[in-house]
C-alpha cells in the first residue's frame, strides 16, 4: 500500500512540481502528511491543470486508512481500471511498449538541469522571484498529463 501512496506523490509531483503535503516546517508537513486532504493548486493561477480524472486518481492514492486506498483489493489491477489510466494496456506497460511523453535532454551523464524545487507554491506568500520563477519554468512539464493520455491510444509505442 505504500507503493500506491508513493505513486499518488509522485504523479502530484510531477505534475505540479513540488510534493503534495509539503511545508517548510517539518513537523507541520508531517502533521498535513497524517490529517489533511490534497489541496490541488489553482490551474489559472499557476498555470498548472490537472483533469478532474487525474485529482481523483492522486486522491485515491492518496487515501489515509490504506484498506479504503485504491489497489487495496485488486492492486494493479484496481489501479489500471481507474479512469485516468483509460486505454493503457497492461501488456503495454510490461512488455515496456510505451514510450515517455517527455524525453529531457542531457548535457551530460550527471546534468541535473531539468529537475526544479517549487516548494514556495506551497507557502501562503509567495515571494516575487519564486512567481518569477514559475512564470518562466512553468512549461517544462507543461502538457505531462495530455502527453500521458496520447499514450493510452493504441498505435503509440
Amino acid at each position: 500500500m505504500v507503493d500506491w501512496w508513493a505513486l499518488g506523490v509522485l504523479c502530484f509531483e510531477m505534475i505540479v512540481g513540488m510534493t503534495p503535503f509539503y511545508n517548510k516546517n517539518r513537523n507541520e508537513m508531517l502533521n498535513k502528511i497524517k490529517a489533511s486532504r490534497v489541496t490541488f493548486p489553482d490551474p489559472k493561477k499557476f498555470g498548472i491543470p490537472m483533469s478532474l480524472s487525474c485529482q481523483d486518481f492522486i486522491n485515491k492514492c492518496l487515501e489515509k486508512k490504506k484498506q479504503k486506498r485504491i489497489g487495496w483489493n485488486n492492486d494493479v489491477d484496481e489501479i489500471l481500471a481507474h479512469p485516468w489510466f483509460e486505454g493503457v494496456e497492461r501488456g503495454d506497460i510490461m512488455e515496456k511498449n510505451i514510450l515517455p511523453p517527455f524525453m529531457p535532454t542531457l548535457k551530460s551523464d550527471t546534468d541535473t538541469s531539468n529537475f526544479e524545487c517549487r516548494e514556495k507554491l506551497a507557502e501562503t506568500h509567495i515571494p516575487l522571484e519564486k512567481i518569477k520563477e514559475i512564470e518562466h519554468m512553468k512549461g517544462e512539464f507543461q502538457g505531462f498529463e495530455a502527453g500521458f493520455n496520447i499514450l493510452k491510444h493504441k498505435g503509440h509505442k
